[in-house]
């Protein structure tokens, strides 16, 4: 089975809130956000990616009666959303043929007295593509202590402020900034003009530091007012903060079908049930986070995600499978219905052999 990974950028357009659920009495946060279990910072779990791009998909790409969830689908091996996201029903299942990595951030503002810098290292920016040319030498962490500056950097300013915000008690090692990739920044201009690279530990102490925290209280919806010991916290990822992840595209070949289906938009479409397809598919998703968002309290001014068209190679391989040989010349489809409406159709496509000598199986 062939298989396909794509690289994404996405930035903030808002803060955005992705929670995880605590017991309570658990660090006593009940906004808490999701965080990397490595390195404890922020993080856009897969699943919430996913979910968020299948819910998007299904609007713009699927078949009527779907419920976007694949409980309930008249045909959802047919159907672009169900089939490219995987489904479960009481009558069948199967797996997704698409996998979503963690969003991890690959770039953090950090706003100090004279305007915005994106802070970031040298392990992200290779890891992300951004980097014109990455050797062993280049994608070293950085001494504590030492700093690399876009060329034409005001560091009269900036330096101050950093040292002061990382509490350090010497002088920095400034050094010019790295050859970055124009092809990997062309959606996003302004960052590399305004762009500081730290060792890990500095850019963690950062990013960590950079997390916006909201207070709010609940309200009774009997009188009306503030609830008595309702007060609580609620993080957020800061705006404009650059992420970046991958999707995993498998061949759909081996389902059996040469297309999907989709009559969302008052006229059918078919997808080609191919990599290609696939990637229609789960950008028709992608596209509208920058409209509905991802996350929590995405009616209140959080959550807005722009994704950004994937800009590194494709990787793509190949995993043997052991299967029957068929035979060039014949070509065998199956057409599966839970409909009983779907009756009639499938009787005639019962045993039918067309001109390209395509075989249908119902």
């Amino acid at each position: 089975m062939t298989y396909r990974e794509e690289q994404h950028l996405a930035i903030a357009l808002e803060p955005i809130h992705v929670g995880v659920y605590l017991p309570n009495g658990v660090n006593g946060a009940k906004g808490t956000i999701a965080r990397n279990q490595s390195d404890s910072l922020p993080t856009l779990p897969a699943s919430s990616l996913k979910g968020c791009a299948r819910a998007n998909s299904h609007v713009e790409l699927a078949i009527l009666g779907c419920d976007g969830k694949g409980r309930v689908c008249p045909q959802p091996h047919r159907c672009a959303s169900c089939a490219a996201y995987g489904y479960a029903n009481l009558n069948d299942s199967t797996g997704s043929l698409v996998r979503f990595s963690s969003g991890e951030i690959v770039m953090s503002p950090w706003s100090y007295d004279h305007g915005t810098l994106w802070t970031t290292t040298l392990d992200r920016l290779s890891q992300a593509s951004l980097l014109a040319a990455s050797p062993t030498s280049m994608t070293q962490d950085l001494e504590l202590g030492q700093v690399l500056l876009s060329d034409g950097f005001d560091s009269r300013h900036v330096i101050p402020a950093l040292t002061t915000q990382l509490g350090w008690d010497r002088p920095l090692n400034i050094s010019p900034i790295p050859i970055l990739s124009s092809d990997g920044f062309r959606n996003l201009p302004d960052i590399p003009r305004r762009l500081a690279i730290l060792s890990e530990q500095s850019f963690a102490r950062l990013a960590c530091s950079s997390v916006s925290v909201a207070t709010s209280i609940a309200l009774s919806s009997h009188a009306g007012t503030a609830n008595p010991g309702a007060l609580y916290s609620m993080e957020a990822i800061t705006k404009n903060t650059v992420f970046c992840f991958s999707v995993l595209y498998s061949d759909p070949s081996s389902r059996g079908t040469d297309s999907f289906l989709s009559d969302r938009q008052n006229n059918a479409t078919e997808v080609p049930a191919t990599i290609e397809g696939l990637q229609r598919i789960v950008w028709a998703g992608l596209k509208r986070f920058a409209v509905f968002g991802i996350g929590g309290r995405r009616s209140r001014g959080f959550g807005r995600l722009r994704v950004l068209e994937s800009h590194a190679a494709h990787a793509e391989g190949f995993r043997q499978q052991s299967h029957m040989p068929i035979a060039e010349s014949k070509r065998v489809c199956v057409f599966i219905s839970y409909s009983r409406k779907d009756v009639s159709f499938a009787r005639r496509l019962d045993r039918r052999t067309t001109e390209s000598g395509t075989t249908f199986l119902a």
